[in-house]
């Protein structure tokens, strides 16, 4: 087994990583290991269909160990299966859009912003504080907030009203309530979910048949040998599950 506990802030690199454990041929497993408040809107659909993707290919279980909120909880729901860890928190389904007025500032500086606008574009610089400007700032988000329900709905196979029921419109929940809500599958820890990854037969397909119970306590022993994740470590004794731990952020953001 090889765990990385790297931490990367693009979508792409994502995709890439997992584009490599499938072609890997001794790659038999993926355990997408999710552990982020969220991130940006933009690119978010990309890495979710490369998550699609490589479970198509080979065996993946999204695994939350800490948060899993909003955008990673996105990227969660694109795999076939969903585990959660007793004590983590999943959820903050939506969107919203952030910023900071600095003009107020700017002022006391002695600092003046100047912009020229186009006579075709008049509607480029909006002010977000008047009616039509706070008007296009929704019109955004909520498309925003709208993609995420469908995708969650297509995703966890739930209508729409149900995920607007049941997953609390942005509130996030601990593991127990997230199971009872179905926003996950299964609530239990990375040394139980390798175990059982490992005792599955198509996870040994590529060599086999199923896993011998040498290679079980193999999997089992490494995950517990590196409870932090601290670094890469790697075991000839199994074949290898790969766990991935993602860290995204940026506005406007889910």
């Amino acid at each position: 087994m090889a765990r990385y506990n790297w931490r990367f802030f693009s979508y792409d690199e994502i995709a890439r990583d997992l584009d490599w454990l499938v072609q890997n041929p001794d790659i038999t497993a993926i355990i997408l290991d999710v552990n982020s408040p969220g991130g940006m809107v933009s690119g978010v659909e990309a890495a979710e269909q490369a998550i699609k993707k490589a479970a198509s290919a080979k065996p993946l279980v999204a695994m939350i160990d800490g948060i899993g909120a909003s955008a990673a909880y996105w990227l969660a729901s694109a795999a076939p299966e969903i585990v959660i860890t007793p004590t983590s928190l999943t959820g903050s389904v939506g969107a919203l859009i952030s910023y900071i007025e600095l003009e107020g500032i700017l002022t006391r500086l002695g600092a003046r912003k100047v912009e020229v606008l186009a006579e075709q574009s008049p509607n480029k610089r909006l002010d977000p504080d008047s009616e039509q400007g706070r008007a296009e700032l929704q019109a955004i988000v909520d498309d925003a907030g709208e993609m995420f329900l469908q995708t969650l709905a297509t995703n966890r196979e739930a209508s729409r009203e149900s995920i607007l029921d049941n997953y609390g419109q942005g509130l996030v929940f601990p593991a127990a309530q997230a199971l009872k809500r179905g926003m996950v599958d299964r609530v239990e820890s990375l040394e139980e979910l390798v175990a059982q990854m490992a005792a599955r037969g198509p996870i040994n397909s590529v060599t086999g048949g199923a896993a011998t119970a040498e290679q079980t306590e193999g999997m089992t022993n490494m995950a517990k040998s590196n409870p932090s994740g601290s670094g890469l470590q790697a075991s000839n004794r199994v074949s290898s599950s790969e766990t991935l731990k993602r860290v995204i952020s940026t506005p406007p953001k889910f």
